[in-house]
């Protein structure tokens, strides 16, 4: 939201079917803010009032009383919809919400919301954020990347890599399962040039983590980043 970058998130019209896929929730174009317990209506509190705001991922759900009546948006930590919907009904207001559906996850950092722009599944940030920038080597292990958390999401990826004149070097990406095998996604053999690409199509886990592993198998490395720019979030959708 351009009045309250910090705090504040504008959701656009639009529908959904509930968690359990029994009733159709039309929602209405509010402004919602997370630095508020939960209200009605826009230009009010979204968030959690019995937890108080931190850094963290906030999941926000779409939510109803019977029959998809009074649809209104919910800040949650919790991806579990039973939690979320028990929460809600403890607010003011909330006791005859039964129906709730996420709808899109957000980032909180350094005490302000990470922004972002949502098209469809497909979450820009508008600040690129630098999640790995170093010449060791590392073998295959667990990286923490900027997207949320709780969640499975399809993370998207710039990286650079730069070698020695003479070495062989190279960057590799797996899924923050850690059970799928590593893929090579750039390579630099005797060559100091800059290699930059576009990584796609990995998975993290909960933790918000991808595998990582940069390799020298002779030579150094001058440079190598990973930059994080969005992510894809099919959000409940099979």
């Amino acid at each position: 939201n351009g009045a309250d970058t910090t705090n504040d998130v504008d959701i656009a019209a639009g529908s959904a079917t509930d968690s359990t896929g029994a009733v159709s929730i039309a929602g209405a174009a509010m402004t919602k803010q997370l630095d508020a317990g939960w209200a009605p209506g826009s230009a009010a509190g979204m968030r959690n009032s019995g937890a108080a705001i931190t850094d963290t991922t906030y999941h926000i759900y779409l939510v109803a009383k019977a029959l998809g009546a009074d649809p209104d948006y919910y800040a949650h930590t919790s991806i579990t919809v039973a939690t979320v919907i028990t929460a809600l009904q403890a607010e003011s207001g909330g006791s005859a919400y039964i129906y709730a559906r996420r709808i899109g996850s957000i980032i909180r950092a350094s005490a302000a919301i990470r922004l972002f722009r949502q098209y469809g599944d497909f979450f820009k940030l508008l600040t690129a954020i630098t999640d790995r920038s170093s010449t060791s080597a590392v073998s295959a292990a667990a990286l923490a990347v900027s997207v949320p958390s709780g969640i499975k999401v399809r993370p998207l990826f710039r990286i650079s890599h730069r070698q020695g004149t003479v070495g062989n070097t190279s960057v590799g990406l797996g899924d923050g399962d850690s059970t799928s095998p590593m893929i090579t996604v750039l390579q630099t053999i005797n060559d100091s040039a800059l290699v930059t690409g576009i990584a796609d199509g990995f998975f993290t886990n909960t933790s918000a983590q991808i595998s990582f592993e940069a390799v020298i198998s002779s030579g150094t490395i001058n440079s190598s980043a990973l930059i994080t720019y969005g992510w894809v979030d099919t959000r409940g959708q099979t």
